[in-house]
């Protein structure tokens, strides 16, 4: 059943009740069956109850468009060649927290070829990130918003505060703020240009007054001495 193009969502009891018949490829003695619904680009969900009372021994629902999965759609557990969820974009948040408590152990050990391309498709802080980086973790890291990854060296990963909560700082609001620093710059360059202008202009007002009132005092004493002197002649 792969590449249904148009398929969306799989429905409740869409595979309800489906036993496996004798001689088919991957049939066990239990009666499972493998199902191969893989490289439906369109595939988006698949409900609870799609898979009740069916005996499943391989689940592939690879390149489809999968965000999120149930995790009681089925008994994980009892698949003996796994499942291969594999190149889907996963939105690695907590309601997918049970897929690295429970399937990813699980598969690390039986299936691990199985982990190879499963990662997450967001948020964006995880897209891209190998799920099996999760292996073996003691905190439940889906459900920590304080926390993000980035890729480090030798194909690592390293653990960080996350930004996504904080204010974006986008090129407009650098340029903004530019702008506000060159103004005030400019605004108080001005202002000093300013206050020197007019210091300078009060010391020349009062350097020409100094040198006005030297002449007036100048022109008075000569007017007197001239005046004692006519005195004296004519006495």
């Amino acid at each position: 059943m792969n590449d249904l193009n148009k398929l969306n969502v799989v429905e409740d009891k869409a595979f309800s009740n489906v036993i496996g018949r004798a001689g088919d490829e991957g049939l066990f003695d239990t009666g499972c069956f493998s199902l191969y619904l893989s490289n439906c680009g369109s595939l988006r969900s698949i409900e609870e109850g799609a898979f009740d009372a069916t005996t499943l021994c391989m689940l592939d629902i690879s390149k489809n468009n999968l965000t999120s999965l149930s995790r009681t759609l089925l008994d994980w557990k009892s698949l003996p060649e796994g499942a291969n969820l594999q190149f889907n974009p996963w939105h690695c948040s907590c309601e997918l927290q049970w897929l690295l408590d429970d399937l990813l152990p699980q598969m690390y050990r039986a299936n691990s070829r199985l982990l190879t391309e499963l990662r997450c498709g967001s948020p964006r802080a995880y897209e891209g990130l190998r799920l099996v980086h999760w292996y073996n973790w003691t905190e439940q890291a889906m459900c920590n918003d304080d926390l993000s990854m980035r890729s480090g060296p030798y194909g690592t990963y390293m653990v960080e505060e996350s930004t996504e909560g904080l204010p974006k700082v986008t090129s407009l609001t650098l340029i903004l703020g530019g702008c506000i620093i060159v103004a005030l710059l400019v605004a108080i360059a001005l202002v000093v240009y300013l206050v020197r202008t007019r210091r300078r202009h009060r010391i020349r007002q009062a350097a020409l007054n100094r040198k006005r009132q030297s002449a007036a005092d100048a022109k008075n004493t000569n007017g007197t001495e001239k005046e004692q002197f006519s005195a004296l002649n004519k006495a």
